[in-house]
């Protein structure tokens, strides 16, 4: 006899069909294609914001301000995007997109923020926590297991929407 009380399983299956863990190297090149386009983006809006002088000043200490704009819409702009897209633009250029570990679905803004700011622990030592991903059997470094997401490649896309 089944309890009638008890929480319904949810049967996952192949709602968003078969996937493949992104590794290093193209991960990598991601984040390279990525950091290209912000850097497109940012140094014309910081010449009109800041002028000049902002990228020959070696006072590091009269960047507080703007290093911090720039921190902050940064994480906005790359959130937004993991929302909005499930990926930067170069994880869209190499096909791959960032997903809930546990079901190969969308990530909640939650573990996306948490993604986000994970990257700084993934950071600390020596980058490892990025180099982790060479060695790990779903290719999440130390930010995708914080967070629990995994950059995943579509291998026969039949979602169910």
């Amino acid at each position: 006899m089944t309890d009638p009380y008890q929480s319904p399983e949810a049967d996952l299956g192949d709602q968003y069909g078969d996937v493949t863990y992104v590794g290093f190297w193209v991960r990598l090149l991601a984040f390279i294609v990525d950091n290209i386009v912000m850097l497109i983006i940012f140094v014309p809006v910081f010449y009109v914001m800041f002028g000049s002088e902002y990228f020959l000043d070696v006072n590091p200490n009269s960047h507080t301000l703007p290093e911090f704009v720039s921190y902050l819409v940064f994480a906005i702009v790359v959130i937004w995007m993991w929302s909005k897209f499930d990926a930067t633009p170069g994880k869209m250029l190499v096909g791959a997109e960032i997903v809930d570990v546990k079901t190969n679905g969308p990530a909640s803004i939650r573990k996306l923020t948490s993604r986000y700011f994970s990257y700084i622990v993934a950071m600390l030592p020596l980058c490892l926590g990025f180099l982790w991903i060479a060695f790990d059997d779903k290719k999440q470094g130390l930010h995708d297991k914080i967070s629990g997401t995994a950059v995943i490649k579509r291998v026969n896309t039949t979602q169910a929407n």
